[in-house]
């Protein structure tokens, strides 16, 4: 990934770095051996040595070929070794350190000293502060005037903060690589430089995907249109969130619920555009199966409703009745006639009772409603015969100067039926 390129490259440049010091200190060293014969030259280059290494950020001690340290600057005194300088000088590995830690330090200085050159490794140390420390020792050997090994000088580099970024990275990778939704990388200019499997598999380009463009991955309306303006939100605000079109190698369009979000260095300056995306194709068509059966339930209870406003029930050949109770209103009305022209020509009918003993009260509209399914009912050869109607309806129908041509009427369903019952035997359906 980006980041751990960097790490790595960051850590060579320190390597690189810290070997050019480690040169210039064993070359100063090796100075101050070879002119130590004269005492104040001397004395000024120690001085002039010492403050040097002072002025370094990190540990450099270094030491005889006897294992003898022989100098070292403030940071090694400070957070390694933990006691002053004068402590440390003129002692050796096993005069400081606990016994294990002395050989082993013991043991690869002596295979320094006999293979020399510079030697890099790692080791955990406990600082001053009582913390555990990964450190980095680069140690290169110092020769003496006549070729033979003066001794060693080294310098250590506090590594803690790199390897915990190192653990929190490879554990993002981790979950990266195994999480469910898609997971991309790109730089701010929309290159992929990172995608875990579930985005390679997602769109189905594969390997192929580093390297693209993120544009790419989108519909054609999103990727000229939406794209552009969710890039400038992203960098402008640092986060966007929504609904987009993503299309697959094969050209398939599908929903994308994407979460991108800008990744900026220590200075604010942009430096990758990180993405997670989920694909919705499985929600959406669970949510048209959820709107679709919700109006299958809303069409089933509206169906139920109407049978029950406006029952119609075959009581004989050619003889069918809808019991009416509670109010009639317009649209209880309308059901009405609907569902008893259904019925008369569902049944062929020849008689349609309407029985309204339930019904409480009728108005100008109402009817004129059954004035209309009477009239709608003769057209179709059947005759309506008006059943059950109350005193407080007849004065109703009356106040309101309502007739009611071509209807048939009794003041209960009982005399209506016979009444139905005897006009079909005449007619032979009986």
């Amino acid at each position: 990934m980006m980041y751990h390129n960097g790490l790595e490259k960051e850590l060579q440049a320190e390597n690189e770095d810290l070997r050019q010091r480690i040169i210039e200190l064993e070359h100063a060293v090796r100075t101050l051996t070879e002119q130590a014969g004269s005492t104040a030259a001397a004395e000024h280059r120690t001085d002039l040595f010492t403050n040097l290494i002072n002025t370094l950020p990190f540990p450099v001690f270094y030491k005889d070929a006897e294992g003898i340290y022989q100098g070292c600057n403030e940071m090694f005194t400070t957070n390694i070794m933990n006691r002053p300088a004068s402590e440390v000088v003129g002692r050796t590995l096993h005069d400081l350190l606990p016994h294990d830690q002395a050989d082993f330090y013991q043991r690869v200085d002596n295979q320094a000293l006999a293979q020399g050159g510079t030697q890099i490794y790692e080791r955990e140390l406990i600082f001053a502060d009582q913390q555990p420390h990964t450190v980095i020792f680069h140690k290169a050997v110092f020769q003496q005037a006549d070729g033979a090994p003066g001794g060693i000088v080294g310098a250590m580099v506090d590594i803690t903060q790199r390897k915990h970024a190192e653990k929190e990275l490879h554990m993002f990778k981790v979950l990266a690589e195994y999480a469910p939704d898609a997971i991309a990388v790109a730089l701010p200019n929309g290159t992929v430089i990172y995608a875990n499997p579930a985005f390679r598999s997602m769109f189905g380009y594969g390997d192929a995907t580093i390297g693209m463009q993120n544009g790419c991955f989108f519909a054609e309306h999103d990727r000229l249109v939406s794209i552009p303006r969710i890039m400038q939100i992203i960098m402008n605000e640092g986060a966007w969130k929504g609904m987009i079109e993503g299309q697959r190698r094969d050209g398939s369009i599908f929903p994308i619920q994407i979460t991108a979000f800008l990744l900026c260095d220590s200075q604010g300056q942009p430096q990758a555009l990180p993405a997670i995306l989920r694909d919705m194709s499985e929600q959406k068509r669970a949510e048209a199966e959820r709107v679709a059966l919700q109006q299958q339930v809303i069409d089933a209870q509206q169906a139920a409703l109407r049978e029950l406003s406006a029952p119609l029930i075959p009581i004989a050949d050619h003889i069918v009745m809808m019991p009416l109770i509670g109010h009639i209103d317009q649209g209880r009305a309308q059901l009405m006639m609907e569902t008893l022209l259904q019925g008369v020509h569902q049944h062929r009918a020849t008689m349609a009772i309407l029985d309204i003993t339930g019904v409480s009260s009728v108005d100008t509209a109402v009817a004129h409603t059954l004035v209309g399914a009477a009239q709608a009912v003769r057209f179709l050869g059947a005759q309506v015969v008006l059943t059950g109607i109350q005193p407080q309806i007849a004065q109703t129908l009356v106040q309101l100067g309502v007739e009611l041509p071509g209807i048939l009427t009794y003041n209960s369903l009982q005399a209506g039926m016979t009444a139905a019952l005897h006009q079909s035997a005449k007619r032979g359906y009986v």
